[in-house]
């Protein structure tokens, strides 16, 4: 089997996760207002149904705190092996295993997984560099079904975090 060529791709916070982060939002504000609004009349529910609405907007920012943490760098795969660098930072580092969970054609949602360090899950967006975006499916399904060896040369990630980011 002929394994495909070599590709590097630029990972940017998608925005299409933010997007999808606002919908929900707004459609838990939505259910909150309906809630509010059934609840109007009643003795004591207004603190418990305030309590309750309070939990969407919460739950909102801390997935906008999430999206402006996950990580940005480049995704290497040299032909036979997956490797990641943060931008502004020089050290590869290897990654056992990329493995597809979500392919809607112009965003991919992957699992990075090595045995040293915890999964970490991307998006990876057409529009990010559309030249080499059909190159990065083909290694992505490809090797996705077999498990890259960690090679021995590249600096193993620190602490449990694979891309090696703060959490």
């Amino acid at each position: 089997m002929h394994l495909p060529p070599a590709v590097s791709y630029p990972v940017v916070r998608s925005r299409w996760h933010l997007l999808g982060i606002g919908l929900l939002a707004a459609l838990g504000a939505l259910a909150d207002c309906a809630l509010v609004w059934h609840q109007r009349g009643q003795v004591g529910a207004p603190i418990y149904t305030l309590l309750f609405a309070m939990a969407a907007p919460i739950s909102a920012i801390g997935a906008v705190t999430a999206w402006y943490k996950s990580p940005v760098g480049r995704l290497h795969w040299d032909g036979a092996e997956w490797f990641w660098r943060e931008f502004g930072k020089a050290p590869l580092r290897s990654i056992g295993q990329v493995s597809i969970a979500l392919d809607l054609q112009f965003l991919v949602l992957v699992q990075l997984r090595c045995e040293t360090a915890r999964s970490q899950w991307i998006f990876l967006q057409e529009a990010t560099h559309r030249a080499q975006w059909l190159a990065l499916r083909r290694a992505l399904v490809s090797a996705g079904s077999e498990r890259a060896p960690v090679h021995p040369s590249v600096q193993a990630p620190t602490g449990d975090d694979l891309l090696g980011t703060t959490a």
